[in-house]
């Protein structure tokens, strides 16, 4: 908070990323043993999530970048990534060896995976919207239109990774989304 009192920016751009989005509905489903469905799952971490952004930031011109297609296409690599992310803090082979059971018993798939990336894309838009805050994404760029909620295979990097590939397209989605967003 200091840096917002001491630099006061025109605007704040908050990206509330894929991976917080879909690794914590794994978290909640697969670790806490949450039986929400990912459509309410999702609508009360982003009400949540906005609603502190109002509290938190009642002064400032707030901006919400929406998450980026998934660029996971494997359903080994899927399933590992979300497993070492959801044990990364957990110490014991017991709770580990938990998570991959519901894991593994799950219908976890490259498919429903993509349609919980744009879902969580569609609530973010509609939570910010209606909170009166803007939105954009870089999905028209970055998404492979056959296959909603999955990025375009050239924008996929070579090594599993979870983030788009830093080019200069995708670069250049983000400035012009954003400011077309931020001149309006």
């Amino acid at each position: 908070m200091k840096d917002f009192t001491t630099h006061d920016p025109n605007f704040i751009c908050l990206n509330y990323g894929q991976v917080d989005a879909e690794v914590g509905y794994y978290f909640r489903k697969y670790v806490t043993g949450s039986a929400s469905s990912p459509e309410e799952d999702l609508h009360e971490v982003y009400r949540a999530y906005v609603n502190k952004v109002r509290h938190v930031l009642s002064d400032k011109s707030i901006v919400f970048k929406g998450l980026n297609p998934s660029t996971l296409r494997n359903e080994t690599q899927l399933r590992n990534y979300v497993y070492r992310r959801l044990t990364a803090r957990m110490t014991t082979e017991d709770e580990r060896a938990k998570v991959w059971r519901n894991i593994s018993d799950s219908e976890i798939s490259v498919e429903s995976h993509a349609k919980i990336n744009c879902l969580a894309n569609d609530i973010l838009r509609e939570a910010a919207s209606s909170a009166g805050f803007s939105f954009f994404d870089i999905r028209e760029i970055a998404g492979d239109a056959s296959t909603p909620g999955l990025a375009r295979w050239e924008f996929i990097p070579a090594e599993s990774d979870v983030h788009l590939i830093d080019c200069l397209s995708i670069r250049k989605a983000y400035h012009s989304t954003l400011f077309k967003v931020i001149q309006t």
